[in-house]
């Protein structure tokens, strides 16, 4: 393993962006000047867990393997070539498993644990105008939302007409919500409340919207006490009836069956969407957020501090240098405003401090000042929105992750 190869510099990237688990599949095996040799993977293995070592990677969380792809050996089925590999012991909570295949090491890895304690973030994905609808907001909830939470997206720069009470957000991919031509409903009528016909117009509150709807049909009047039909098509119903009604709303509205929706939750990971009206597409952009207005809700950065690893051939950056960073989905233009260190990223320790510049192979930590509106949050906190990488020229120079943020709260 070569000092600046790319073993090391992928092991690198791997966890400065925060991976915890890793799988080290040693392949060709088979090679010639190999020959399934149990002391070529031994020595493969000692050179990549002493670098594993030095830069602060738990081993347990490792598991290293002898393959070869080409011939299958040791990737669904335990290979008879090299029956000298006993297996990788993975440990986990519960125990420690045994693992002689790289099928069986890809199922031990344990799942991302949802960010289920975490403040509620949507990242808006992409804005589309779609004829007849209006402008769709599309994105990704990164946080788990739980019924009765209020969310908010930050967006500058236009009236709040736009928004409108009642609008829906749902899994595009898994039954989006649809405008409701029309519902059949049954009501109860309270006392003293009239009469209503076919034709007559009401005014229906439900969950955050309000919406006019006209009463279609009087499909029957039930008796409750028995929960069955005594009259089909009345001409009226009045006070103390239990009716079946059906209706148009006369607005746009996003209606759902009460057996289907009583309550509702979101996972991380969902994409979702929601209609908003009389906004234009150019005044929605990626890069808002979408969050619990009443816990924690983001706001716009000022500064922040980051790790940032310079990848081969990126040359040298300095204070007051201009980066365009890519976070989440977010691309802004940030300012280097100090160097504050060099790092050895082998024993993960400080060797200088506040270099005039870095280069091609420095992990270093920086502060920079963003010259654009951004959300950006600690990658402790939200690692989706805390790492980045830089490009110039469509080229990626560094990689880097966020370690503190100042806001405008601040």
């Amino acid at each position: 393993m070569s000092e600046n190869g790319q073993i090391r510099r992928q092991i690198l990237f791997a966890y400065i962006l925060g991976a915890k688990q890793m799988i080290i599949a040693v392949n060709k095996m088979d090679a010639d000047n190999v020959c399934y040799s149990r002391n070529r993977f031994n020595q493969i293995q000692f050179e990549v867990s002493t670098y594993l070592k030095k830069i602060g990677y738990p081993l347990k969380n490792i598991a290293f393997i002898p393959i070869s792809a080409w011939n299958g050996d040791n990737l669904i089925t335990a290979s008879n070539k090299m029956v000298w590999f006993t297996g990788s012991i993975i440990e986990r909570q519960e125990n420690s498993v045994i693992c002689k295949t790289f099928l069986e090491i890809l199922n031990t890895i344990v799942q991302c644990q949802k960010l289920i304690d975490k403040p509620f973030r949507l990242l808006l994905e992409d804005v589309y105008k779609v004829r007849d609808i209006g402008t769709i907001v599309m994105g990704r909830i990164e946080t788990e939302a739980f019924p009765g939470t209020i969310v908010a997206f930050n967006i500058n720069n236009f009236h709040t007409e736009g928004l409108q009470r009642g609008l829906v957000c749902s899994d595009t991919q898994n039954h989006p919500s649809r405008e409701t031509t029309s519902v059949i409903v049954q009501i109860f009528m309270l006392n003293n409340s009239g009469q209503l016909r076919q034709g007559d117009r009401l005014i229906i509150c439900c969950d955050t919207a309000r919406v006019t709807c006209q009463i279609i049909e009087l499909i029957d009047k039930i008796d409750h006490q028995i929960n069955e039909a005594i009259q089909m098509y009345p001409q009226w119903i009045k006070s103390g009836d239990l009716s079946t009604v059906k209706m148009i709303p006369l607005e746009s509205v996003y209606f759902e069956k009460f057996d289907d929706y009583p309550s509702l939750e979101a996972f991380p990971g969902t994409i979702v969407a929601f209609n908003i009206n009389n906004i234009h597409t150019k005044e929605l952009r990626r890069g808002l957020v979408c969050s619990d207005r009443q816990n924690d809700p983001p706001r716009l950065t000022t500064s922040f501090i980051a790790q940032i690893f310079m990848l081969n051939n990126s040359g040298q950056l300095k204070q007051g240098d201009h980066l365009i960073i890519y976070c989440y989905t977010a691309r802004v233009i940030c300012q280097i405003i100090e160097l504050i260190d060099k790092i050895d990223h082998q024993i993960n320790e400080s060797i200088q401090m506040y270099p005039q510049w870095i280069k091609s192979g420095d992990l270093s930590t920086v502060k920079m000042i963003p010259l654009e509106s951004v959300y950006f949050e600690k990658f402790d906190d939200y690692p989706s929105l805390g790492n980045f990488i830089v490009r110039e020229k469509n080229k990626i120079i560094a990689i880097g992750i966020i370690k503190d943020v100042k806001n405008d709260s601040c």
